[in-house]
């Protein structure tokens, strides 16, 4: 993490993309990265809630990926996430 940071730092990064599943542990996990990238000038987001809940992403299709990524919900500047 401390190379994606530097990486974050120096402004070589527009994005940052969680997919964690829906676990209390993997929810604090989503927390703390988006609170630790939340003073640099970098999107914070995770993919949409109904890829993690159901599985794996290694078992997940091409399609059901991409809406994933293309509904993701965006972290806000104020420990938010917005729909």
């Amino acid at each position: 993490m401390s190379k994606s940071k530097g990486e974050v730092a120096q402004g070589g990064v527009g994005e940052l993309i969680f997919a964690t599943s829906a676990t209390v542990d993997r929810e604090a996990t989503a927390h703390f990265l988006a609170n630790r990238y939340q003073d640099y000038e970098v999107k914070v987001s995770r993919i949409s809630r109904g890829v993690a809940e159901d599985g794996e992403l290694e078992y997940l299709d091409e399609y059901t990926l991409a809406r994933a990524l293309e509904q993701r919900v965006l972290w806000t500047r104020n420990k938010e996430l917005l729909g």
